[in-house]
């Protein structure tokens, strides 16, 4: 999937949880520049966005994850609509599932129920090949970052307002986050970091 800069995607707020997956095997190059960024945002008009109003970006790569499987990705699976994801089995840590850079994620999250969430911008068993650089993730109803496993580096992030964690990493993840400016929203039970 190929998105040109300045491009506006809009979640469909109508659509309980619409989100936008990118799985094992395929690749998203979403690259924006300063002046054009890409944003990932509510169907809604402004200034009636609200955290939770779409589902979020999911990518799935191929990394290496310190659980065995079979592991399903949290907040699929709940129905026809919602078919259930694995992340599990991988063996290349630098698997490349494409590339983010100017990128913005907003009003993004989606909870099935406890533990069973989508996330602003999850990241299940993503490599090293990949490029995050230069995404916002801001006002989702989950984590902002949720790295699953995998080797995925990020670098010059901004979280903005999380209703949970800003960052949160499982599984064994093994990359890094280089330059990174939290404002977290706190709350009872979230975290800045987790």
């Amino acid at each position: 999937l190929t998105i040109e800069a300045g491009t506006r995607i809009e979640g469909d707020f109508a659509t309980v949880g619409s989100s936008l997956f990118i799985t094992r095997g395929a690749r998203i190059e979403a690259i924006g520049t300063a002046t054009a960024p890409i944003v990932f945002t509510s169907s809604r008009p402004v200034g009636s966005r609200q955290a939770g109003d779409w589902g979020g970006l999911i990518l799935i790569g191929n990394g290496i994850i310190n659980r065995a499987a079979p592991v399903v990705l949290e907040g699929t699976g709940t129905g026809p609509d919602n078919p259930t994801q694995e992340y599990s089995g991988g063996t290349n840590n630098a698997d490349n599932s494409g590339t983010l850079r100017y990128v913005r994620i907003e009003f993004a999250g989606y909870a099935t129920a406890a533990d069973q969430e989508l996330n602003t911008l999850t990241l299940a068993a993503v490599g090293s090949g990949t490029t995050l650089e230069y995404v916002e993730a801001m006002y989702g109803l989950d984590d902002s970052f949720e790295f699953f496993g995998g080797a995925v580096n990020v670098s010059n992030a901004v979280v903005l307002f999380a209703r949970d964690d800003s960052l949160d990493y499982s599984d064994g993840w093994s990359g890094t986050i280089d330059k990174a400016i939290v404002i977290h929203y706190r709350t009872d039970g979230n975290r800045c970091v987790e």
